[in-house]
């Protein structure tokens, strides 16, 4: 079975990371995509798909939005992740690292997640109510039909 040619002008999913990367940095610091966007010279549109990973960041690109966001390039390119002679990592772990920088780029998880951080370690109890309240909130938002939700056919 042959593998399915693909057009590399096109974004694959280091773009995708490193996209991710940048999001979860912007937001770490309280930036807007039109703050970030005014800080290197694009629109708050083309953030969007940096961070989306549906356009690439040039290498100028990059290192300017390394700079506004205080972090080194090779941070943003996961040089620190990928595997090397003295650190191999698995594919297992790198999947986790991946799954775990998607979710902090979604709208609120890094809120949430400072929000959390914040709450003091006792009552033992008190972080697991809250995490098994947060679970139930999204069973439930599971299950409820789309037009309950507030969507109504918008993605």
């Amino acid at each position: 079975m042959a593998a399915e040619a693909r057009d590399p002008r096109r974004p694959d999913n280091i773009d995708v990371e490193v996209g991710r990367l940048v999001r979860v940095q912007r937001i770490a610091r309280g930036l807007s995509q039109t703050e970030l966007g005014n800080q290197i010279g694009v629109t708050f549109q083309q953030v969007q798909k940096y961070e989306s990973g549906a356009n690439r960041i040039s290498m100028g690109r990059l290192t300017r939005i390394g700079k506004v966001l205080g972090v080194d390039v090779t941070y943003l390119l996961g040089a620190s992740r990928r595997s090397t002679p003295a650190t191999v990592i698995n594919a297992k772990d790198q999947a986790k690292f991946s799954e775990a920088v998607g979710m902090l780029g979604k709208i609120g998880a890094l809120r949430l997640l400072k929000a959390f951080t914040a709450i003091p370690k006792k009552p033992a109890g008190l972080r697991e109510s809250i995490v098994q309240m947060v679970e139930g909130a999204a069973a439930a938002s599971a299950r409820a039909p789309a037009a309950k939700r507030g969507r109504k056919g918008r993605n």
